[in-house]
């Protein structure tokens, strides 16, 4: 209920640092953002998955406010792709695209089960270890999440 303790913890919210002009929180310096992989379950009992919806929206309204990149084609209606949510089959479920957020792509993952460590099981485990490193693969390796 004190203000200045909201002023201190609105620092360590991602969600709150995101500026709408691409603007580094602190520096003022131009930022990009870079690629994001938002995973959640819908099942979570100690963190509800509107949070990390709620920050992947943020990132596409950022993104769409900002528009295409120089030499960038806007993508036709329908085809945007971005943070769709997934909730269950293999890692080509996993849905991005040219999320402009400051040029970072931004995908999103939501497991149906799991809670709060997003896997239920070893099987689901196994299947997140292989979506992180698909979306490591893809955005920092040389491969590519529509293959």
């Amino acid at each position: 209920d004190k203000p200045e303790d909201w002023a201190f913890l609105k620092k360590y919210s991602a969600y709150h640092q995101l500026d709408p002009k691409g603007l580094a929180p602190h520096t003022g310096a131009a930022y990009k953002y870079p690629p994001l992989l938002m995973t959640t379950s819908t099942r979570d009992d100690r963190v509800h998955p509107y949070h990390a919806r709620a920050f992947v929206k943020r990132l596409e309204d950022l993104a769409e406010a900002a528009g295409p990149t120089a030499g960038e084609e806007p993508p036709a209606p329908g085809e945007e792709g971005r943070g769709q949510a997934k909730k269950s089959g293999d890692s080509s479920d996993l849905s991005g695209g040219p999320g402009k957020a400051g040029s970072g792509q931004v995908f999103y993952y939501e497991n149906m089960e799991g809670g709060h460590g997003g896997a239920a099981d070893s099987k689901q485990q196994a299947f997140m270890t292989t979506l992180f490193l698909d979306f490591l693969e893809a955005t920092i390796g040389k491969g590519r999440l529509d293959k």
